[in-house]
């Protein structure tokens, strides 16, 4: 048995475009989706997902804000 690392993936496993995309394509199944069990499931991921893109970009802002005042003092 292997162990993924994140030099395994195009993508590192918990960047913020990984979440974002993976958000846009859980929404994109739920609307094509008829079964209300998957629909439900679905859902729940998609809101799991969405509060962890929350996260993540409410610290990149806070970073980004924190740079910005860095740069202007400088």
């Amino acid at each position: 048995m292997t162990t993924k690392t994140s030099e395994d993936y195009i993508l590192p496993p918990d960047s913020i475009r990984t979440y974002q995309l993976a958000v846009y394509f859980e929404n994109e199944w739920l609307w094509k989706e008829k079964d209300p069990v998957r629909r439900a499931n679905a859902s729940k991921r998609l809101a799991k997902l969405t509060a962890k893109l929350a996260e993540l970009e409410a610290a990149e802002a806070q970073n980004f804000v924190e740079q910005t005042v860095v740069d202007d003092v400088a």
